[in-house]
């Protein structure tokens, strides 16, 4: 019974692995830039000279709320996509405008 059940869970996840991988020749089949330059690498581009200037700052804490770690940086790159815009748009956290030297920015955090 204990090998059933093991051949059983091994074939559930190798079908959920096969099943949850997207092709990427798809990306290819629209006209324009797509997300990816070739089956193994993703079309990059940095921040400097964009419209995005990008500072990101990682906390992270245990599950006592003890810090752990911080990372920062300043040197990101972003995919030139529409699905870029849509995530700064619509699934990051709290927007603020900030004003500097009669410059706005847009803070997420």
């Amino acid at each position: 019974m204990k090998e059933f059940v093991t051949a059983l869970l091994g074939t559930i996840f190798v079908l959920l692995l096969v099943d949850s991988i997207e092709s990427v020749a798809a990306d290819h089949l629209e006209p324009g830039e797509g997300i990816w330059k070739d089956e193994n690498r993703v079309n990059l581009v940095t921040t400097k000279d964009s419209k995005y200037q990008v500072h990101l700052q990682v906390e992270v804490r245990n599950a006592q709320g003890q810090l752990i770690s911080i990372s920062e940086t300043s040197h990101v790159n972003h995919i030139p996509h529409e699905i870029t815009d849509n995530t700064f748009d619509t699934m990051l956290g709290k927007k603020e405008i900030i004003t500097i030297d009669n410059i706005k920015y847009e803070k997420i955090q």
